[in-house]
């Protein structure tokens, strides 16, 4: 769907659109931008944790739901454990820099090049 990190950012986007069609907040643009990717892909509701790269940014995406909770920690050594589950890593062997938990809807994680944009 797109290998540039706005296209990837957009693609995901598409695949898992917020739950905007009841929603006063959302503006206009956006409204127009989900009801544009509604023809062409039916909305996921989950439950699912998504992860996507385009080979320059990773990152994670939660179903629109928040159904499917996600955890991420960063060790000093800029390795990236992200995972639905606990445990999945023996995490007293590695020393942390940073750790997050996503839990909400739509909840998105990126990173590109050592810094964690969100």
């Amino acid at each position: 769907m797109g290998l540039s990190s706005n296209a990837v950012l957009r693609s995901i986007s598409r695949l898992i659109p917020e739950a905007y069609e009841k929603d006063s907040s959302f503006n206009s643009d956006l409204k127009s931008f989900y009801e544009n990717s509604s023809c062409f892909l039916e909305p996921w509701d989950g439950p699912a944790a998504l992860v996507f790269t385009n080979g320059n940014i990773i990152g994670a995406a939660l179903d629109r739901n928040g159904l499917r909770p996600v955890r991420y920690h960063i060790t000093k050594d800029n390795m990236i454990i992200l995972g639905s589950e606990a445990g999945m890593v023996n995490m007293i062997l590695l020393t942390l820099f940073d750790r997050k938990n996503c839990t909400r809807k739509n909840d998105c994680c990126r990173f590109r090049k050592k810094n964690i944009i969100e």
